[in-house]
């Protein structure tokens, strides 16, 4: 195990090894972690067995008569949101699962003494504010970030310390960067009378900016 981390870092850090296969490599390890952990659900039951733990050392804790009021209140606060706190992929599937794709809302007004003349109402609704965001945003900032964690790593930058300093430089372009594309996508009318072609546009945008940046990186490096 240590050897396969060691391998992994001696990778990063070699500079035979082309800088967009780093960021390649470095792309498919952080999707597999990602779906190694939904398998398992090894965030999930850890979450969980802390969460019980917690509760489990509340409860005991109630069981004193010398507890004040305002003591007990907070335990059973600390009880309760233990058991029923979620992880950030539990949150984020709530949040997705909260977002309506409908592109319009139809309201029927029943009229009472006549039912044949009830009248309904349709309404148009505005752009997906979360759905924006995510299209627009998502893909660049995990290529900013994957960027950032790579240059900790590449000793073509210099030694720690300007290596840190270019991490958090990275991270402060990359979510202001984020910020302008999701303004300057923002500003495109609705396409064919569905947000979701916008959304779709979004993402292959985001798409182009990205091998844009990649490619402009090798082409500077290249010419030095």
């Amino acid at each position: 195990m240590v050897d396969l981390i060691k391998s992994f870092i001696d990778f990063f850090v070699n500079k035979e090894n082309k800088t967009s296969a780093k960021y390649i490599w470095g792309f498919i390890i952080f999707v597999l972690l990602l779906i190694a952990n939904d398998i398992t659900g090894f965030t999930n039951y850890y979450s969980t067995h802390k969460g019980l733990e917690v509760a489990k050392e509340a409860t005991e804790l109630l069981k004193a008569d010398s507890l004040s009021s305002k003591t007990r209140l907070e335990l059973e606060s600390v009880r309760d949101k233990a058991i029923t706190r979620k992880s950030i992929i539990d949150k984020s599937t709530d949040w997705l699962k909260a977002v309506n794709w409908n592109q319009v809302k139809i309201k029927i007004v029943q009229n009472q003494d006549n039912p044949e003349k009830n009248q309904t109402i349709v309404r148009e609704l505005p752009r997906s504010a979360i759905w924006h965001v995510v299209t627009s945003t998502v893909l660049f900032i995990l290529f900013g970030i994957l960027v950032a964690f790579v240059s900790l790593f590449s000793p073509d930058i210099g030694g720690l310390v300007k290596r840190v300093i270019v991490f958090f430089i990275v991270s402060v372009i990359t979510a202001g960067l984020a910020w302008w594309l999701s303004f300057m996508f923002g500003l495109i009318p609705k396409i064919a009378g569905n947000w979701l072609w916008n959304y779709i546009l979004n993402i292959l945008l985001q798409l182009l900016f990205v091998y844009t940046a990649i490619k402009s990186s090798k082409n500077n490096k290249s010419t030095r």
